[in-house]
């Protein structure tokens, strides 16, 4: 009788060895698929950021040379400015409303 207890019990640990090990694979199967999952997210993630990264160094640069045109437009109109108020400085009737046409056309050459 002991014998056939014996072989019972090993027959029932042999399943739950086997039950046991596919319990394990699928358990590392799972676990292999969760972390697959989440580096193709942080992937997607760092593409992302790549893109975003190189599209705000363009509207830097972007910026940049607007800043460069916008420097070069007001040192001209600053240099305008300082010719206008030299030349203000020089008429005889400064604080006068209303200006002769020649100071007029002397103005307007200044603009040009």
């Amino acid at each position: 009788m002991a014998l056939i207890f014996s072989r019972y019990w090993s027959h029932i640990v042999a399943v739950v060895a086997v039950l046991a090990i596919i319990g394990g694979i699928y358990w590392k199967g799972a676990s292999d698929k969760e972390a697959r999952l989440a580096l193709a997210s942080v992937q997607s993630d760092l593409l992302e950021t790549q893109r975003l990264r190189a599209l705000e160094q363009k509207t830097y640069q972007k910026d940049a040379k607007l800043a460069a045109q916008a420097q070069v437009r007001l040192s001209g109109l600053s240099a305008q400015i300082d010719g206008l108020n030299e030349y203000v400085a020089t008429l005889e009737d400064a604080g006068r409303e209303c200006l002769a046409p020649a100071d007029t056309e002397r103005l307007r050459n200044l603009w040009k």
